[in-house]
């Protein structure tokens, strides 16, 4: 028996939902199953840019769709929410 410890994740803009091997995983996914459209992953980052217990965090994603790169990021309060609630830009 393989142990998994899978995430799932919604997108508010969409009834979309998917599972993944984490939740940045899951977002992706999320993501693909709500717009059709599948980028590369090729980068992901969070980073601590307040200090103490309830920090703000900064995510940062690169991907890659149609051979362009594009790079996102977000900065959220908690640093644990972050990674899910980002913005894209160019």
């Amino acid at each position: 028996m393989r142990w998994c410890a899978c995430s799932t994740a919604t997108v508010a803009a969409s009834s979309a939902s998917a599972a993944g091997d984490g939740p940045v995983d899951a977002a992706f996914k999320a993501i693909e199953a709500a717009t059709g459209v599948a980028v590369v992953l090729r980068k992901f980052e969070v980073h601590a840019v307040s200090e103490g217990e309830d920090a703000q965090g900064e995510a940062r994603v690169y991907v890659e769709y149609n051979h362009k790169s594009y790079r996102g990021a977000k900065r959220e309060h908690p640093i644990s929410s972050s990674p899910v609630r980002g913005r894209s830009s160019k």
